[in-house]
């Protein structure tokens, strides 16, 4: 199935806020707007699978889950962005969230793998790196684009040959997804989300618009990174999270991804222009 129309893909906060009757207005212009078959608005396994991530709360109901994923059958109208490894062009498929739920459970033994990529570097580590090189978020987050990654690669490595001037080239976001992938055989063939991972990951270790310390196993801060690298094949990625927006729109730049980014209210005026 080829997109007939353009994609707009929604964060999963976006999703809760909608399901929860906190954006009537939005919600109103996206389901207009989709059956007049002026936007598609399609889900992923990402979403999916933090729906399902309810269900490992000690006081979760099964109703819950059951209620989320019934909402994203509806809002997509069961259009299914598949996104897999071994897929190097994603497609669009007609399934219901349910049966796309059955197939993620069926590979539980990725759940182990991905939580031990994501919490290698700790809060506590993070923070003493930062410490070290005299790294502040505040600084860091003053970085206006164009170029964002190569001015942060800049600061963090002039800060690196001050604090140690026998290191060599310093750190930076390119030398860290640099040395994360020599860990990975194949890893030419790797596909955007790994890549995207690793660059989110850079990002928040070096302290640039880093993720709360409360998200203390940073399994969050991954479906956030795969959220924006599924986005990154659609024609808009829509979020009402201010950091998420920004360094998505870093990574974005970095891998020379077309993506629009915005807010909801500037979703809102984006479809509105198609609709006209």
């Amino acid at each position: 199935m080829k997109a007939s129309s353009p994609l707009i893909y929604l964060d999963w906060n976006v999703v809760i806020s909608l399901a929860d009757g906190g954006l009537p207005l939005f919600l109103d212009i996206l389901v207009t707007a989709r059956k007049e078959h002026a936007i598609i608005i399609p889900f992923s396994a990402t979403h999916v699978q933090e729906a399902n991530n309810i269900a490992d709360k000690p006081s979760a109901h099964h109703e819950l889950v059951e209620s989320r994923l019934q909402f994203l059958s509806e809002l997509s109208n069961n259009t299914y962005l598949y996104n897999a490894a071994d897929v190097h062009s994603p497609e669009l498929r007609i399934e219901h969230p349910t049966t796309v739920r059955s197939t993620i459970n069926e590979v539980s033994w990725a759940k182990p793998i991905m939580h031990d990529f994501v919490n290698m570097f700790g809060f506590d580590a993070m923070k003493q790196f930062r410490k070290e090189l005299e790294l502040e978020p505040k600084e860091l987050n003053n970085i206006k684009p164009p170029n964002v990654i190569d001015q942060l690669d800049k600061i963090v490595e002039e800060k690196t040959k001050n604090k140690y001037p026998h290191s060599g080239s310093g750190f930076g976001v390119k030398r860290l997804l640099e040395t994360s992938l020599k860990y990975y055989p194949d890893s030419k063939n790797l596909g955007l989300e790994s890549r995207m991972a690793a660059v989110f990951s850079s990002l928040n270790f070096l302290g640039f618009w880093p993720d709360k310390e409360k998200r203390t196993n940073l399994v969050a801060a991954f479906n956030d990174a795969l959220h924006a690298a599924t986005a990154s094949y659609c024609d808009y990625f829509v979020t009402e999270d201010r950091s998420l927006r920004v360094k998505t729109m870093a990574a974005y730049e970095f891998f020379e991804v077309a993506t629009n980014v915005g807010h909801t209210s500037e979703a809102m005026s984006f479809i509105k222009q198609l609709r006209t």
